[in-house]
Formats: C-alpha cells, structure tokens, sequence
C-alpha cells in the first residue's frame, strides 16, 4: 500500500512539472507572438514616421553629438544636395573643408550652450543650382545620447523676391529724384533768360544725379567742324581741363558726331 502511494506521488509531481513545463512554453509562446506585434508595430511606426519625415517641405537632419557630430539620419529631400550618403558621415566627408570646420563650429556651439541656433547659407543641388537655406537646429538629450536636431528650408524664391523688391524700390526712388531734378531745372529755365546760368545748373544736376566728378557741354560747329567745350560744372578742388580739351576739329569732329548719333 505504501509504495502504490509513492508511486501515484511520483507520478503526480511528474504530471506537476510536465503541465508547468507545458504551461511556461505556452506563456513563452504567447510572449514571442506578443513580442512580434510590438516589434512590427514598431517597425510599422518607424516606417510611417521616417515616410512623415521624407514628405515634408523641408531638408531634415540628425547628428550624434556624442560621435564627433557624426549624420544618424537624412530625409529624402536631403538627396537633392551632393552628397552621395551622409549618414555614418562626417560633414569633413562630403563638405569642403572650410565650409565644414564653420558648419562644426555651429554645432558645437548649439551643444555647448543649449540654445536653439538659425543660420543662413548657400548651398548647391546635384544639378548645379544654387539654393539659399535657412537652417534651423536644436539639441535633443534622448536615454543620455545627446543628439542634434537640424531642419532646413529653401528660401531662394523668398530671398529673389525681395532683392527684386529692393531693386523696384531703387529704380523707383531713383526716377523720383530725376523727375524732382528735372522739374528743378524747368522751373530755372521758366524764371530765368540767362542762359548761361540755366546751363550751368543742369550739368550741376546731372554730376550729382550721376555721380560725377566733372560735366561738360559742348557745341558743334558743322561749317568749321569743330566740337567746342561751352560750359563747365566740376567739383571742388578739381583741376580745369587744360587746353587741348577746348576744341577738337577734324577727325574728332567726325568721331563725336558719329558716337553722339
């Protein structure tokens, strides 16, 4: 009787360990599965966020702080650039080394003082345009790993846009000032009789709207074929022409009046 009972003891501890065994593969299984979900969850949400990344307007960049400032990532607009593979690079590996030891300095000075950085520069595409960016970076601390965040836009139409502003706003100033230098000069010539004197004021006008150290007029004689300097207006302390810039006859008569056709 007492070995049937040790018998059916043995035999109970055995189906024990045997259904814990068979238990713990079916959890161990159950977690592999559930491990699988998270691993493609993750996956798939890597893949939806770095296809977020690629689809934005603009150029997106990471950098390991920690690793000489090394390129972890680049989204797809970055291929636009010339750089064959930035990430695993350094900027020393596909910039040229001025532009790069200034780009390092940037960085660390983004590092250094934790402060969100905007910079301005030039850069060229793989078809040889040249596009203005403004690039804008930050440091991100993640688990102890010190990263460094850069997004950068094109502003080339922005920055075209307003230098042709500027340039309309110049133009514009510019015939301003003619049109007051003008009526300037007809209100001389509507007030006056001496000739000489209205002269005398519109080469005055027409040095300082041009910039002009010395204005000249001269007076063509057709029957002795002669171009004769009349009047003079010249700045301070500049030296009279001499003599032989008075008259001119002859051969360059005919060059003044062929240039002046």
């Amino acid at each position: 009787m007492t070995t049937d009972l040790s018998w059916n003891g043995w035999v109970f501890l055995l189906s024990f360990f045997v259904l814990a065994e068979a238990a713990a593969l079916v959890l161990l299984v159950l977690r592999c599965r559930k491990w699988k979900r998270l691993a493609a969850a993750n996956a798939e949400n890597s893949t939806f966020y770095r296809a977020v990344l690629d689809d934005l307007p603009g150029y997106v960049f990471i950098k390991d702080a920690d690793d000489n400032f090394r390129y972890l990532y680049m989204n797809r607009n970055c291929e636009q650039l010339p750089v064959q593979e930035a990430t695993g690079n350094l900027d020393d590996d596909i910039l040229f080394a001025g532009e790069a030891a200034d780009i390092r300095a940037l960085d660390a000075e983004v590092i250094r003082s934790g402060r969100e950085s905007i910079d301005f520069r030039v850069m060229r595409t793989r078809d040889g345009r040249k596009i203005e960016m403004k690039i804008w970076k930050r440091l991100l601390i993640r688990n102890g790993s010190r990263l460094l965040i850069g997004i950068s836009s094109d502003i080339t139409c922005e920055r075209e846009l307003k230098r042709q502003l500027a340039e309309q706003f110049r133009e514009l100033d510019a015939s301003l000032q003619d049109e007051q230098s003008i009526n300037r000069c007809l209100s001389l010539l509507a007030t006056t009789d001496d000739f000489d004197s209205c002269a005398q004021f519109i080469l005055e006008e027409l040095g300082n709207r041009s910039g002009a150290d010395r204005s000249v007029a001269y007076l063509f004689d057709r029957e002795r074929r002669e171009v004769k300097r009349a009047h003079e207006w010249r700045r301070e302390n500049l030296p009279v022409w001499p003599s032989r810039v008075e008259v001119f006859g002859g051969e360059k008569f005919d060059y003044f009046r062929r240039e002046l056709q």
